[in-house]
């Protein structure tokens, strides 16, 4: 059975199943079932979640073979390419919502009032 992205519907659970281990802190058994959702789909959407996931595991080696193996599958040509992420650029304080100018703090005092840099260097 393929649902609308074209991926096994065990695929698609497995993947699920992978996150909530993962949730859980259950890295091992999140790259147990993803070595597995990677052999039946051998999608690189998701050799880079297991890359990802063995990175974060130390498992270094895993890592490379499958962020470099994703990396190579998404230049193939033909493949679609992913947007480009976007970083928000806001002239706002750290924190503060968009709308107030750099120079509002938020209704906390300024860094510079709280801690004075006088005597240091």
């Amino acid at each position: 059975m393929e649902n609308t992205a074209g991926m096994s519907t065990n695929v698609v659970s497995d993947r699920a199943t992978a996150m909530r281990l993962v949730g859980e802190g259950n890295l091992s058994g999140a790259i147990r079932v993803l070595g597995a959702v990677v052999e039946a789909s051998d999608e690189p959407e998701e050799r880079l979640v297991l890359g990802s996931i063995a990175y974060i595991a130390t498992d270094y080696g895993l890592a490379q073979a499958q962020l470099e193996r994703a990396y190579r599958d998404f230049q193939a040509p033909g493949l679609p390419r992913r947007p480009p992420a976007t970083v928000r650029r806001s002239t706002s304080t750290p924190g503060c919502p968009p709308t107030l100018p750099a120079s509002a703090s938020c209704g906390q005092t300024p860094l510079s009032q709280r801690w004075p840099a006088q005597g240091i260097g």
